[in-house]
């Protein structure tokens, strides 16, 4: 009868040799994978701001805004992570405005809206119209036209970046 009591042991000593290499790929990779999703993240806010260099995550009333700037520490403008119940779930857009408190955009980042009605908050007649307001005006963006057919999906994008714009107005505008 064979004996099978080296193969526990052998077993184990293999589990610990992959653990290690694995730690030390996760540890070898780790700033590289940060250092990737940094500039990716810079090139996704360069979209709103020119020559973004570095940004810093602020709450603001409840809102995420992430203050961007350039590389010489100037204050671009910050853009608002936000998220609002829509018809078929919740829509997740980023709404930029200027440090001359006009708004820059609006991204939706992600959405579960029915693709022939709700996702016309992802067209460009739909996200230009926020383009140039001025957050002094937060009444003015919560008088966009919602689309109709589509009112559940795009009035809730429009009343909530009033919100957004009167938190950012109230907080970097004189």
């Amino acid at each position: 009868m064979p004996n099978n009591s080296g193969s526990p042991v052998m077993l184990v000593v293999v589990i610990l040799v992959c653990a290690l290499v694995l730690t030390g790929m996760n540890m070898w990779s780790e700033p590289i994978v940060e250092e990737r999703e940094l500039e990716e993240h810079l090139e996704a806010l360069e979209g709103f701001f020119a020559g973004a260099a570095d940004y810093e995550e602020v709450e603001i009333d409840g809102i995420t805004f992430e203050e961007v700037y350039d590389e010489d520490g100037e204050f671009l403008g910050a853009v608002a992570s936000y998220s609002v119940e829509g018809y078929s779930d919740y829509i997740y857009y980023r709404l930029a405005i200027s440090g001359e408190g006009e708004i820059r955009g609006i991204e939706i980042d992600d959405h579960d809206e029915t693709p022939d009605i709700g996702g016309v908050i992802e067209e460009p007649e739909f996200q230009e119209q926020f383009e140039g307001m001025p957050c002094k005006e937060p009444e003015d963006v919560r008088d966009l036209d919602v689309v109709t057919g589509a009112t559940k999906s795009t009035e809730p994008i429009i009343k909530s970046a009033g919100d957004v714009v009167e938190a950012f107005c109230n907080e970097y505008m004189d």
